[in-house]
């Protein structure tokens, strides 16, 4: 089955130093490099509050798409690693964005 092709302008963010407590808010940027329509499955994170949201269309080839991310540092101190899962069509199926700070 042919699989899409997809590039992430970054797939790493440091949101650096935050108060306890604060919404940290990030949007990863991608496209569609393939010759193939893209579909998100899934995104899954390391721990519940840290929260995805997705576009659920299909991307065609060419097109860009977006992946925001927020982060609730309520309860959280020290440094913080969250890892966000892509799943979709694409050939790796995952893609591994992370943020951190």
């Amino acid at each position: 089955m042919p699989r899409a092709t997809v590039r992430f302008d970054s797939a790493f963010y440091d949101f650096g130093t935050v108060r306890e407590g604060a919404m940290v808010k990030h949007t990863f940027h991608f496209q569609n490099t393939g010759d193939q329509p893209y579909v998100i499955q899934d995104v899954k994170t390391s721990c519940g509050c840290t929260v995805p949201i997705w576009p659920k269309d299909t991307i065609p080839p060419g097109a860009s798409g977006e992946i925001n991310v927020e982060f609730n540092t309520n309860g959280k101190m020290g440094l913080q690693l969250k890892v966000i899962r892509v799943i979709g069509n694409s050939d790796p199926p995952q893609a591994m964005l992370q943020m951190s700070g």
